[in-house]
């Protein structure tokens, strides 16, 4: 392989990169530094263009400029944060000229990850970006994870071990009242989430989770508790994302108790 050709190769692994700065002398700056690192960048002027750009396409990593016009860089990571789903949003690191005592703390408070001060030097972007890269890669591990471990059988072969004698009257009974509960339960998530009701988005979640975890629907189980989790804290982001994905898997499900356990769900359910 010819150096060109490496030098391509690295980059097609590399994170995806956008640029927000208002003075162009930055943004050239920024791309000739990230270039001679490896990575690829595309450029924006301000937080609104920032937002326009995440809609357009998914970028992994954000260096933001914390002063800009229209929108600067808190309010627009803010929005991102709010809006995006933790395990999904970009990487935002802060660039700031002001390197003021507390610049730091704030720029972490708005929701961004690392910061870096201007002049930004080579060796510190290097490992900024560096930074990002673990975090993604750990977060897709956390992800595959959660993949493998879609549904625990073992779980209701334990339940059916109560009753021998009438295991499959057990099993179908507790999965036709999980098929008729869990529709409800998200339909009560959507309604409280499009009116911003974090006490019953935690409450909802709450008993979603828990009856998920008891059937041994493991990755609805995780997927409900990510929308307490933040619900708790105060926060709403991402949670209508995960309601959808919590719909997908219910459906995923369906499927996987409807095949495995027919016999049972053909039982008649005792009153």
């Amino acid at each position: 392989m010819t150096e060109a050709s490496e030098t391509i190769a690295k980059r097609i692994a590399k994170p995806k990169i956008l640029v927000a700065d208002d003075n162009a002398v930055n943004q050239k700056v920024a791309l000739l530094m990230l270039n001679s690192l490896g990575y690829l960048g595309d450029v924006v002027g301000n937080g609104t263009e920032v937002l326009e750009a995440l809609r357009r396409e998914p970028y992994d990593l954000i260096l933001m400029d914390v002063q800009m016009p229209e929108m600067d860089g808190f309010e627009a990571t803010r929005h991102i944060r709010k809006n995006w789903n933790p395990g999904e949003g970009p990487y935002i690191i802060a660039m700031t000229a002001n390197a003021m005592r507390g610049d730091r703390e704030a720029c972490l408070e708005a929701g961004m990850d690392d910061y870096l001060s201007k002049p930004i030097r080579k060796n510190e972007m290097q490992i900024a970006i560096e930074k990002c890269e673990v975090k993604n890669s750990e977060i897709e591990n956390e992800s595959s994870a959660v993949e493998t471990a879609s549904f625990d059988f073992t779980v209701l072969d334990e339940l059916a071990e109560f009753s021998p004698e009438d295991a499959d009257g057990i099993i179908g009974e507790l999965i036709t009242i999980f098929f008729d509960d869990v529709p409800e339960r998200l339909a009560i998530l959507h309604k409280a989430e499009a009116e911003n009701d974090i006490e019953q988005i935690n409450q909802t979640a709450h008993t979603l989770k828990g009856m998920c975890a008891t059937l041994g629907t493991v990755k609805m189980a995780a997927l409900a508790a990510s929308i307490e989790e933040r619900a708790r804290s105060n926060s709403l982001a991402g949670a209508r994302l995960t309601i959808g994905q919590i719909e997908a898997e219910f459906e995923n499900v369906k499927i996987i108790l409807k095949a495995k356990y027919e016999n049972a769900l053909c039982q008649p359910v005792n009153d």
